[in-house]
């Protein structure tokens, strides 16, 4: 794919697609399970399997996205909202709106949103999914 020039307005949301195992499909990271994205709605902009992995998330305040890492480095920016991101040397850290974050890949880290967020997502490559078993 040599482009994308897309109206994030005007492009679908995705429609969640529940397992028989209550697990869902995210194009780009694979099987998920489903308390994770309660409530989130998202859009993806790219190919599920060559990318380029690009996510635009809404996010309600309240959501907690638990401890995992991705195989890819991600770009996030905060659009609107505030986020409490907790990194595993406990150091917390919360931002709002207008945030730029960059995470390398295998770095596991938890947030949990304070304010309805809107955060677009952008990884080097295939993100994956490396949730934690503790």
């Amino acid at each position: 794919m040599g482009s994308i020039v897309v109206n994030v307005n005007e492009h679908p949301y995705w429609e969640n697609e529940v397992m028989p195992d209550g697990r869902l499909k995210v194009p780009g990271l694979g099987m998920i399970r489903s308390d994770v994205k309660t409530g989130t709605k998202n859009k993806f902009f790219g190919d599920p399997d060559n990318g380029p992995y690009i996510y635009l998330l809404e996010v309600p305040a309240g959501t907690a996205i638990n401890r995992h890492a991705h195989k890819s480095d991600r770009i996030e920016f905060l659009m609107e909202g505030e986020i409490e991101w907790e990194e595993d040397d406990g150091k917390v850290t919360t931002y709002g709106a207008g945030t730029l974050t960059h995470v390398t890949a295998g770095t596991f880290y938890q947030y949990r949103v304070l304010k309805d967020a809107k955060i677009l997502l952008t990884f080097y490559g295939r993100p994956g999914d490396s949730r934690a078993t503790e």
